[in-house]
């Protein structure tokens, strides 16, 4: 996970970072969560509140998790004293009806979307691709990377005007689109996680950061419900602090963040050395920490 000419890895929040840094209150805007209802998703909800959002809205298809996501994250408001309203809208991200009706109902509701975090997301078939078969992996693509594609789509052609003209898109990828070792258990995973973040980054060299935002980042090592599931605990890995993401996400979808849109980063990295780090590395590769093909050159004969 290292990169290389970084020194400094965190596995907790740390200042830079905070969601109650005046530099990166969310005051005013209104922020939708797929996959928000549970883990890091939820985790990230958190900290948007506690950032002082107008709103944060967790989607996912149980309307049970929902319900109880979003009294946590009202008492979460009162307790720290922020105006965030916090809402529960039932959706299935790789159904493109539940979805339509998702935006629909938003539009209807005179909601406009100001940052949009895609943390919903299919962790592939326990199987080999062929046994897997067409059906099976194709499934995996509906949800991580047409989704991808669906929600960034809807998202950026709203039609109405939110506090500001700058949209922030969070996406959050995996290091097993380049470690696949990690997951060969789940071959499909990395392959269309690695679709869905290609994307955004062809996207990110199409839109400017000042329209939309586009920050892709791996989470970290986080201990969740599917962990536990697994038979996992506290003691299986050294585990990142579930609020690292959940902070990090904010710090992402502030102007500070500019310089790693459409950038793949992990939330780990210390943020203060990997500007100087990216800054270093897009002179030397335009497409530095970009999807792409190891050991061949983004150039041809020197073009």
């Amino acid at each position: 996970m290292s990169l290389p000419g970084l020194k400094t890895l965190h596995k907790k929040p740390y200042p830079v970072i905070y969601p109650t840094r005046p530099e990166l209150s969310q005051e005013g805007r209104t922020i939708l969560i797929t996959g928000g209802n549970s883990g890091i998703g939820f985790s990230i909800a958190r900290s948007f509140v506690i950032s002082k959002a107008k709103r944060v809205i967790v989607a996912s298809r149980r309307h049970d998790s929902i319900q109880t996501a979003v009294s946590k994250l009202a008492k979460q408001a009162k307790d720290s004293g922020s105006p965030t309203a916090a809402e529960g809208r039932v959706c299935d991200v790789g159904d493109l009806n539940s979805t339509a009706s998702l935006w629909q109902g938003l539009k209807d509701d005179g909601i406009h979307v100001d940052t949009l975090v895609l943390s919903a997301a299919s962790l592939g078939k326990n199987k080999p691709l062929l046994e897997a078969g067409r059906d099976g992996v194709w499934d995996d693509f509906e949800t991580n990377t047409r989704a991808t594609i669906d929600f960034t789509t809807r998202f950026y052609g709203q039609e109405s005007q939110g506090i500001e003209t700058r949209k922030a898109l969070i996406s959050l990828s995996t290091c097993v689109t380049y470690m696949r070792h990690y997951a060969t258990d789940r071959p499909s995973y990395g392959i269309t996680k690695l679709a869905g973040t290609d994307y955004l980054q062809q996207l990110a060299l199409e839109v400017s950061p000042k329209k939309m935002q586009i920050s892709i980042f791996h989470p970290g090592i986080i201990f969740n419900e599917l962990a536990a599931a697994r038979g996992m605990d506290d003691t299986t890995y050294p585990w990142d602090d579930e609020n690292l993401p959940g902070n990090f996400a904010v710090w992402a979808a502030s102007p500070e963040a500019e310089f790693i849109h459409g950038r793949f980063v992990w939330a780990a990295w210390d943020v203060e050395e990997l500007k100087t780090r990216i800054e270093d590395g897009v002179k030397k590769n335009p497409r530095f920490l970009m999807a792409g093909i190891e050991g061949l050159t983004a150039s041809i004969d020197g073009i």
